[in-house]
């Protein structure tokens, strides 16, 4: 496995935007300077997402290999560190996708954390600068969980996520293309008292990101692992531009039904703008005989809705058995972005190759959902 981890020198990054890179021009100011004007502007209109101001629907796919810094790798993370190159980036965007969501440690990105590594950061900055280039559009999420390097993971966003944005942000900021996906997954129960903890949370480290210059459109998880918005209080942000992330992992037979995906999330959705910001069907969490049929339903619901979504992960290779990785079902069954199926052999709960990614890719590539399993 090659490692092409190396930062992109800024000369690499103007000779492949002048041949077919999208992210960004130039235009002359009468001074005599220049200004950027970039392409690919995501901002919130209503319930719409939108592209240089149309309504766009994201089809994406994650991205681990910056889930944890250099000392905290382990398992299928360094495996995803290791394979991650630029070219990966290119597969992605062949395989139908239109953005890509980093996840990024928050210990490893904390000035004030031991695990903190200014040669990581600049690798990300890197690898979002690139993807930029190519016409991703990109989600930078902020992870801080045990496989995150993290030993007291945060429920909410906390005064480390601030300090983290506060380094991220102004990386990022002269690119509205880039939004900035507050922190993965808080994990309090829903109730009164904690959307209100939530609440300010979201509230306090969109100002700070705010104060340092960013009119990014942001986005806020919802409680119980991203699995519950219905009950979101709106977080303070003077520009208005917050979208709420929803992951519909399946976590018993009731998650599997569309009663249930209203309830949760689908109602809240008419009236808030939503991304699917991290799915895919999961035997770790939960797996029946249904669930190939469930995931054809959800996508289904998911575009009906006009929801955009990123598969979980283009670099979760379950064939490559690490740790519990080969019954994970990822997206893809190896590093050569091979979609994995639910129909063939293994094509059963833990099975390697079990998943949904071809259904998800060929949603991506033409537009409109399966009717039947692939």
């Amino acid at each position: 496995m090659r490692n092409a981890l190396a930062p992109l020198t800024l000369l690499a990054i103007f000779l492949f935007a002048g041949c077919g890179g999208t992210a960004a021009t130039t235009a002359t100011q009468s001074g005599g300077g220049t200004t950027p004007t970039v392409t690919g502007k995501i901002t919130v209109s209503g319930t719409n997402v939108l592209r240089d101001g149309t309504p766009w629907v994201m089809h994406g796919a994650q991205i681990i290999a910056f889930v944890a810094p250099p000392a905290a790798q382990t398992t299928y993370f360094l495996a995803a560190y290791q394979h991650y190159s630029t070219a990966e980036l290119l597969a992605l965007q062949s395989w139908g996708a239109n953005a890509v969501r980093f996840q990024v440690s928050q210990p490893g990105l904390d000035p004030q954390n031991a695990l903190f590594n200014a040669a990581f950061l600049t690798q990300i900055q890197g690898a979002v600068t690139y993807a930029r280039s190519i016409g991703l559009n990109v989600i930078v999420c902020v992870q801080d969980e045990v496989q995150s390097g993290e030993t007291s993971p945060a429920m909410v966003p906390n005064a480390a996520t601030v300090r983290v944005w506060q380094e991220l942000a102004p990386l990022f900021n002269a690119d509205t293309g880039i939004m900035y996906e507050i922190l993965n997954e808080p994990y309090l129960t829903p109730s009164t008292q904690n959307w209100a903890t939530w609440q300010t949370a979201m509230s306090t480290v969109i100002a700070a990101i705010r104060a340092t210059g960013s009119t990014n459109a942001m986005i806020a998880d919802g409680l119980s692992y991203a699995q519950i918005l219905t009950g979101a209080p709106a977080p303070t942000d003077a520009l208005n531009q917050v979208i709420y992330a929803e992951h519909p992992y399946f976590e018993g037979t009731t998650t599997e039904l569309p009663a249930t995906w209203a309830a949760n999330w689908g109602t809240f959705a008419a009236t808030e703008p939503v991304m699917i910001t991290e799915w895919s069907t999961t035997t770790t969490n939960y797996c029946d005989a249904n669930t190939p049929t469930a995931a054809l339903g959800l996508l289904q619901y998911i575009a009906a809705h006009n929801l955009g979504l990123n598969g979980n992960a283009y670099d979760n290779p379950g064939s490559v058995t690490i740790g519990n990785y080969a019954t994970l079902g990822s997206i893809v069954q190896d590093f050569n972005g091979t979609p994995t199926t639910f129909l063939g052999t293994g094509a059963a709960c833990g099975g390697v190759g079990f998943g949904p990614g071809k259904l998800i890719q060929n949603y991506y590539k033409t537009g409109s959902v399966a009717t039947v399993l692939q």
